[in-house]
C-alpha cells in the first residue's frame, strides 16, 4: 500500500528544517562573538607599547574614532617626514578647509561605503556581498582639524618608530598610482572627505574594525588579536577628554 501524501507532514518537515537553519545561524553568531571576546584575554603587545618614548623622542599623538559601528585611525597630516597630502591629494576633495591638521582614515566595503550613507539605506544584497567578500574595498579619508575631534576620544602617544610602523601599515592598504592614491571620482559625504581604492576584501573575518586593530598591533599598541567589533578595538585604549587646541 502506497503511503498517503500529507500536507501536514510536509509542513512539519519544512518548519523543522527552518528551525534547524535558524538554530545554526544563532550558533554561528554566538561562536563568532564568543571567539572575539575570548581573544581579549590574550591581547597582542600585552605589556603595552613595545618601544617606550625617550626624552629625545617626543613621539606622535594619534587617535582612534569610534562611532559605535566603525573605527577610524586619525593621524597628523604632516609629521616626522610623512605628509599625507602627497598620498591623498587635496584636489580629490570638494573643498577641504585650510586650517585642517589631522587626517582620519578608515577601511571598509565598497558597497557599504558608497551605497549606505545611513543605516536606513542598507539593503540585503549590500549586506550579503559584504559578508562574503564579494566587493572591493575602499579607504574613506577625511581631513579634520583638532577642534573637530569628539569631546572624548581614544588617544595614543606613539614613538617615532611606532608611528612609522603605523604609516607603513596604512600605506599597504592604499592602491597607488604615480600620482598617489587612486580616488573614486564623485564619491563624497561632505566637503572634506573622499574615497580611494584600497587593497583587500571585506568579510565577516576581515571587517573595518579588524583593519584598525591590525594597524594598532603593527604599531605595538596593546589590542586584541582579532577585532571584528569596534569596542574590541578600543577595549585597552585610554579614553581621554580631548585637549582643545
Amino acid at each position: 500500500m502506497k503511503p498517503t501524501f500529507s500536507i501536514y507532514s510536509l509542513a512539519r518537515r519544512i518548519i523543522r528544517s527552518i528551525g534547524w537553519v535558524f538554530l545554526g545561524l544563532l550558533g554561528a553568531i554566538f561562536l563568532y562573538v564568543a571567539s572575539a571576546y575570548l581573544l581579549l584575554l590574550i591581547p597582542a603587545n600585552a605589556q603595552g607599547l613595545k618601544n617606550a618614548l625617550t626624552h629625545s623622542d617626543t613621539g606622535v599623538r594619534v587617535w582612534v574614532l569610534d562611532n559605535g559601528v566603525h573605527t577610524d585611525l586619525v593621524m597628523p597630516i604632516e609629521s616626522i617626514g610623512m605628509n599625507w597630502r602627497a598620498v591623498f591629494a587635496p584636489e580629490h576633495f570638494v573643498a577641504p578647509a585650510k586650517d585642517v591638521d589631522l587626517i582620519a582614515i578608515g577601511w571598509g566595503d565598497r558597497g557599504f561605503y558608497l551605497n549606505t550613507p545611513n543605516w536606513s539605506d542598507l539593503k540585503l544584497k549590500t549586506a550579503l556581498q559584504a559578508v562574503f567578500g564579494a566587493n572591493e574595498s575602499l579607504l574613506h579619508v577625511e581631513y579634520l582639524s583638532t577642534t573637530e575631534l569628539p569631546e572624548y576620544v581614544y588617544e595614543i602617544q606613539l614613538s617615532r618608530a611606532q608611528y612609522r610602523e603605523l604609516v607603513n601599515y596604512v600605506m599597504q592598504s592604499v592602491t597607488r598610482t604615480s600620482a598617489g592614491a587612486r580616488a573614486i571620482s564623485g564619491a563624497h559625504y561632505g566637503h572634506n572627505d573622499a574615497f580611494f581604492q584600497a587593497n583587500g576584501h571585506y568579510s565577516l573575518l576581515q571587517t573595518c574594525n579588524t583593519w584598525t586593530g591590525a594597524g594598532l598591533r603593527a604599531a605595538g599598541v596593546k589590542v586584541s588579536r582579532w577585532t571584528p567589533l569596534p569596542n574590541l578595538v578600543t577595549w585597552y585604549l585610554p579614553l581621554a577628554q580631548r585637549i582643545k587646541a
